[in-house]
């Protein structure tokens, strides 16, 4: 189509190819959450000690994409080193969850990780969760007005975090910060 397309029509092509990238990505995540949740309903997945930042930086690394075009700084504070005893995928398909919102929701500024008394937080600079939606927004199909997914990755989450006896935590003002206490 390049050769083909105008400039304008270029760019409405890729418009369209991000947004179905991004929707197949979205998919890809829950599917894979759902499936990992179903898996751990019937087996005993032991669990291991884990560093936090290799899998934070993953994530990062993984959902950069989202960043593109964008003035964000990502900062993982030096409390990441920690280590957790958790089941592994869990924790990384918490950490993707937590990332990629903040970066898909973040036009400018900054998303930070840190680690204190138990507690990893993501937090982002972005507009925030819409306040007609922040009472419910760990439950499922619900999702802001500038979402492309379907509204169900903090329902997922909710569902993982009760899963593992972890508290999540979500408040949102200027910008959001999504806490999980294992």
């Amino acid at each position: 189509y390049r050769n083909m397309a105008s400039p304008q029509e270029k760019q409405q092509f890729d418009a369209v190819f991000n947004r179905i990238e991004q929707a197949s990505m979205q998919m890809e995540q829950t599917v894979t959450t759902l499936l990992a949740l179903a898996r751990e309903e019937h087996t005993r997945v032991s669990k291991e000690t884990i560093s936090l930042l290799p899998v934070i930086e993953q994530s990062v690394i993984d959902n950069s994409r989202l960043l593109q075009g964008k003035d964000v700084e990502v900062a993982i504070d030096d409390s990441c080193t920690a280590q957790v005893t958790v089941q592994s995928g869990m924790l990384k398909i918490l950490i993707d969850n937590f990332i990629s919102n903040a970066f898909q929701y973040t036009d400018s500024g900054q998303v930070t990780a840190r680690y204190a008394e138990g507690e990893l937080t993501i937090a982002d600079t972005g507009a925030g969760i819409e306040p007609e939606i922040s009472a419910n927004i760990t439950e499922p199909a619900v999702k802001g007005s500038q979402s492309t997914g379907y509204g169900f990755g903090l329902s997922i989450v909710k569902r993982l975090c009760e899963h593992q006896n972890w508290q999540l935590k979500v408040v949102s003002e200027q910008g959001t910060a999504i806490s999980v206490k294992f």
